[in-house]
């Protein structure tokens, strides 16, 4: 296994959402030494793998030019890969599996997710939006957060509980920090109907899931979420109460 020299150390970047994990370094090119676009970069840390990526650029300055700057993405860059797809009665790991069975991708732990996604028409959608989007339909109906990420060199799907962390997060911890709040955006009561037919203006049969805070309402006002259901989708009063919980 090359272990070229570098320079400055090593740099891994992660985003929470819809980014591929970033790896830099610098290292001095040496007559042994070869690296060209595509190739695989492992990184460890105390002899575990910590990220593993392929080489996307390279750069030279005129002024060093035997020091290369080279920049590495996970697997997640190509999540940027644009397709359409129309999904039915899929969960969002189901649709995770089947865009990274299409494109070759290399799947890890994937924790199985409850909620059946009863039609989901993507047309020329990154493969981000397309499984954020069922992730979303997910988190709506069941409160449920999940994470994707690229664990060094698996791309994996977990819910929230797997996710935490025996580290507290205070001053000492995190340096400096910024802090706000707003209701610019938050709801404090849901309401959905659902017709019979997708296709109707109005449905005398219409029905309404309202889920509501009253306390909150007098202290901001009344700060509405509306959705129109599908004809066919049930459990419309769980949704309201689960999508009134998440806010």
């Amino acid at each position: 296994v090359l272990a070229p020299p570098t320079v400055n150390g090593v740099s891994v970047e992660w985003q929470m959402k819809n980014q591929p994990g970033k790896l830099t370094f610098s290292c001095v090119k040496t007559a042994a030494l070869s690296i060209s676009e595509g190739d695989a970069v492992s990184f460890s840390v105390n002899g575990k793998g910590f990220f593993k990526g392929y080489v996307f650029t390279k750069a030279r300055t005129g002024k060093d030019n035997k020091i290369i700057k080279i920049t590495c993405y996970d697997q997640l860059y190509y999540f940027k890969n644009k397709d359409t797809y129309v999904i039915e009665n899929k969960t969002a790991a189901a649709v995770l599996r089947m865009v990274c069975e299409d494109f070759g991708l290399r799947l890890g732990i994937v924790e199985p997710t409850p909620y059946i996604i009863k039609s989901q028409v993507e047309d020329n959608s990154t493969l981000f939006d397309i499984v954020q989007n069922s992730l979303d339909a997910t988190k709506k109906a069941t409160g449920r957060i999940y994470t994707l990420f690229d664990n060094a060199g698996k791309i994996s799907l977990l819910g929230d509980a797997a996710m935490t962390v025996n580290f507290m997060i205070n001053k000492d911890s995190i340096g400096d920090f910024d802090y706000s709040t707003t209701i610019d955006g938050v709801y404090n009561r849901v309401k959905l109907v659902q017709d019979k037919s997708d296709n109707a203006k109005v449905d005398k049969n219409r029905k309404t899931f309202v889920a509501q805070n009253p306390l909150n309402m007098k202290k901001w006002g009344v700060l509405q979420y509306y959705e129109k259901l599908s004809g066919d989708e049930n459990g419309g009063q769980a949704k309201a109460q689960s999508l009134l919980k998440q806010n």
